[in-house]
């Protein structure tokens, strides 16, 4: 049983077929999600038009809590180890021991707090609080989108270091509205994830090589 609710639980995230975007994006994400959901059980079925309508819940956060916006990115390429290796230490407790809290908390923490809101689901799915669940599976769904958007994943975020300043809004705002009616998306096959951690931390590193495409 632990293991289907494990497994229930992410399903909100690893269904994203687009990278995150503005508001538009993350109403498309969400609902499309449930395209991809299984079967059974069939609660996840009637659940797409919810996910969209909290799909930017996280967004709408940060107006009322200061805090929110550390949330939603990751500015991984301001570590030293991840230029000299491309990783970084994956736990929260290991990167504040060596960096400082300042320092990673400046930096962003999308992926610990896409563990944190993951683990969050699994928790309101075993108290059976099924309205509790979906709307942390809006949030898990608009975080990982988040980590699939190169623009969160690197220090310059917004081209203001190349000379290309506003090119964050125009990728993931302008372009997906004018392209929305474009995208189609019919679901895909969902495989079972043992380890969330490990594989948060790999779709980030995956999307942050898209940045220099993004620039070009």
């Amino acid at each position: 049983m632990k293991k289907n609710i494990l497994k229930i639980g992410f399903l909100f995230g690893i269904s994203v077929f687009l990278v995150s975007w503005g508001s538009t994006g993350h109403n498309k994400i969400s609902q499309n999600t449930s395209l991809s959901f299984p079967v059974s059980p069939s609660f996840l079925q009637i659940w797409s038009d919810s996910l969209a309508m909290n799909a930017s819940n996280a967004d709408y956060r940060k107006s009322t809590d200061p805090m929110e916006q550390y949330n939603h990115y990751i500015d991984i390429d301001t570590y030293p180890e991840f230029i000299a290796n491309g990783t970084i230490p994956s736990t929260y407790d290991s990167v504040v021991s060596i960096h400082g809290q300042t320092f990673v908390t400046d930096n962003g923490i999308l992926p610990w707090a896409t563990l944190t809101y993951y683990d969050s689901l699994v928790m309101a799915f075993q108290a059976g609080n099924m309205h509790q669940a979906m709307l942390y599976a809006s949030d898990v769904g608009h975080y990982v989108a988040d980590g699939h958007m190169p623009m969160h994943l690197c220090a310059n975020y917004d081209g203001q270091l190349t000379g290309q300043a506003g090119i964050h809004s125009r990728y993931e705002s302008t372009m997906i509205g004018s392209y929305v009616n474009q995208i189609t998306y019919t679901g895909s096959s969902l495989n079972y994830i043992p380890d969330v951690k490990t594989y948060i931390f790999e779709y980030i590193y995956t999307n942050q090589t898209y940045v220099d495409s993004v620039l070009a």
